[in-house]
């Protein structure tokens, strides 16, 4: 019986130091699992507070678009109303750029009737100048004709003496 309880007190000896040795792997994984918890805590906080972080800078972009959105909104309005004015202002000028059109032309065809008005008065008043320039030189060969026949005369009549 010696020996059975000799090797039952070595297995119990082997089975206490298996379990201590169990203990203190139990105890350090505990010790790394409440580390690995806390680490999860971090982690998981410091998603929650990126998440945070995250949500408030969405929405600030979401509100700086929908501001961009406004503004875009109001520069089409604004162009639009620009592109209106600019058409109306537009067809005034046209209508004034008609008007000026139907007045030069009036004033051309009142300056073209002139000028041809003038152009023949000019043609006629030469024509007479000519006209009275020979008829002046035909005066000027009379004259001297009658010049002539004066001296004629006068010769003739110095040719009779006056009675004494």
């Amino acid at each position: 019986m010696g020996d059975s309880f000799d090797k039952h007190a070595k297995e119990v000896a082997t089975l206490k130091n298996a379990h201590e040795t169990h203990a203190r792997t139990h105890k350090e994984h505990q010790a790394k699992h409440a580390t690995l918890e806390d680490r999860m805590e971090y982690i998981e906080k410091a998603i929650c507070d990126s998440a945070d972080k995250h949500s408030a800078a969405l929405m600030a972009q979401q509100a700086k678009l929908e501001q961009l959105h406004s503004k875009v909104g109001e520069a089409q309005k604004q162009h639009l109303q620009n592109a209106n004015d600019l058409g109306s202002h537009r067809e005034q000028l046209e209508q004034h750029h008609y008007a000026l059109e139907e007045r030069m032309a009036y004033i051309e065809k009142a300056i073209g009737d002139s000028a041809d008005k003038h152009r023949r008065e000019l043609e006629q008043l030469k024509s007479a100048h000519a006209k009275i320039v020979g008829d002046g030189k035909d005066v000027k060969v009379k004259h001297a004709t009658l010049e002539e026949r004066l001296n004629y005369i006068e010769n003739w009549f110095k040719g009779f003496k006056a009675p004494p």
